[in-house]
């Protein structure tokens, strides 16, 4: 689905009837209006255009379809069955947790293109470190258990 404006239509078009996504955006980012710095740096920009790439389309995408299937009365439209699973945690916020895991010199390019406080979404996509993969199993098991009804309901139709 990277790049793709419409990431659930080819599954559709090939017939599913049930989708699952799993997306990397927290539902309720720590600062959810987003970072507003008077000045950007390249590791801001950076970050933003990863966020771009990864994650701009499967949201609206997953709105479109969760509106479809309130809006269509039309017996002919088939009604499709979608779940997003979401992590619980920004995973942005949470990489920047884990800079110390970091390879010194990537660490010293990291800081030198973003302040502390810019550097969270390029840091999630670019960091690898035993620490942070641990944390990113612990948070996916925990939601994946809170919300384990909703993976079952979908599962079991």
């Amino acid at each position: 689905s990277l790049r793709y404006s419409f990431p659930f239509s080819p599954a559709i078009h090939m017939g599913a009837t049930h989708l699952l996504a799993v997306s990397i955006k927290c539902p309720n980012p720590k600062d959810s209006l987003g970072f507003r710095p008077d000045h950007v740096s390249l590791g801001f920009i950076a970050g933003a255009v990863l966020n771009s790439i990864f994650l701009d389309s499967l949201e609206p995408d997953f709105t479109n379809i969760l509106r479809m299937n309130q809006g269509s009365h039309n017996p002919l439209i088939r009604k499709l069955e979608p779940l997003m699973i979401r992590p619980s945690l920004d995973l942005g916020s949470l990489s920047s947790d884990y800079l110390k895991e970091v390879p010194f010199h990537l660490r010293q390019l990291i800081k030198s293109v973003a302040s502390p406080t810019e550097m969270g979404d390029l840091l999630s996509y670019l960091m690898f470190s035993p620490g942070y993969v641990k944390a990113l199993i612990e948070l996916g098991e925990k939601d994946a258990a809170n919300q384990h009804q909703d993976i079952q309901t979908f599962l079991d139709a």
